[in-house]
């Protein structure tokens, strides 16, 4: 949404984790909204990668509408998020 790197997202939970207390959960954008640009399946990857990481406490997606119509992200979150054995 700020079009930054997705490693940026990691960067900013763990700047607000170091100055507040807090539960933090980053929101990502699921597609284009105010920009005309498209958010590739890549990058869309990557962002919700980043903002899993610790000490993120879950993830929020902008918006749900938009990710309930796209296959390929749902299948990706689908695989991403089955807890590990």
């Amino acid at each position: 949404m700020v079009k930054q790197e997705p490693t940026w997202i990691n960067s900013v939970v763990n700047d607000i984790h170091e100055q507040a207390e807090g539960k933090i959960i980053p929101s990502i954008q699921v597609d284009k909204a105010y920009l005309e640009s498209e958010l590739t399946l890549a990058e869309f990857k990557e962002s919700v990668i980043e903002a899993l990481k610790p000490p993120s406490s879950g993830i929020v997606f902008w918006s749900w509408e938009t990710l309930d119509r796209d296959q390929q992200k749902k299948n990706f979150l689908k695989n991403a998020l089955k807890p590990k054995n």
